[in-house]
């Protein structure tokens, strides 16, 4: 991945603007100055610089690179007891592993992340606890795929953002709104997932105003 140059989104020191917790990462490694992750996924926080939505959403096949890191601290953990103490960040090289903790802070100008990851696509066996330094970060991706798995979790409503019937399952709850037959919890919840799909600028976003103009014309958001 890391040979692909055209990368549509670049951004420095953005790293608090992303989510990585359960995210897929294909590898991490050291090479030219750089702790390098390649990541299957990620989710980019509505307040990203660069995310044009009102709500965080998933990306597709993604890289952030550390800059000039060092290796504070180093654990690795086999069969969850046996430990191998890494001495140096260029010791880094692991593939298919599983993030579960990815936190960036900074003092005195120096930027620290500790991150904890699950070693071979889950298996909880097999783990690393690393603390590092680094001076700057950088960001890439390419696209937005969908909303991210915890926006509107919760919500009564949820389902209708992955629907495959969209039409008629958006249909039948505008009918039951119009009704009055959602209670106001309910009604709030779907409130907020009509202005959610209506963000996406999607053909369910035309499919949700065009049912909501023949439902309930007079109906404001």
């Amino acid at each position: 991945m890391e040979k692909e140059k055209n990368w549509k989104y670049i951004s420095e020191n953005t790293i608090n603007f992303l989510s990585l917790h359960d995210c897929e990462c294909s590898h991490i490694y050291f090479k030219n100055s750089k702790l390098i992750i390649e990541l299957v996924w990620m989710d980019v926080l509505e307040a990203h610089p660069q995310n044009p939505f009102v709500e965080a959403h998933e990306s597709g096949k993604a890289i952030i690179e550390l800059n000039n890191p060092q290796l504070i601290k180093g654990n690795y953990y086999i069969n969850g007891g046996d430990e191998i103490v890494l001495a140096d960040v260029s010791q880094i090289d692991f593939k298919d592993i599983i993030i579960l903790n990815f936190d960036e802070t900074k003092s005195e100008n120096i930027l620290k992340n500790h991150m904890f990851f699950i070693v071979d696509n889950y298996n909880a066996n097999d783990n690393a606890d690393f603390e590092i330094s680094y001076t700057s970060s950088v960001v890439k991706f390419n696209e937005f795929k969908k909303e991210s798995w915890f926006v509107n979790w919760g919500n009564r409503f949820h389902y209708l953002q992955e629907s495959e019937d969209f039409e008629e399952d958006f249909s039948e709850v505008l009918s039951k709104l119009k009704n009055k037959e959602l209670p106001q919890k309910e009604e709030d919840d779907l409130y907020t997932i009509i202005k959610t799909i209506i963000a996406r600028k999607d053909e369910n976003s035309k499919i949700c105003k065009k049912l909501l103009n023949e439902i309930i014309p007079d109906l404001h958001l």
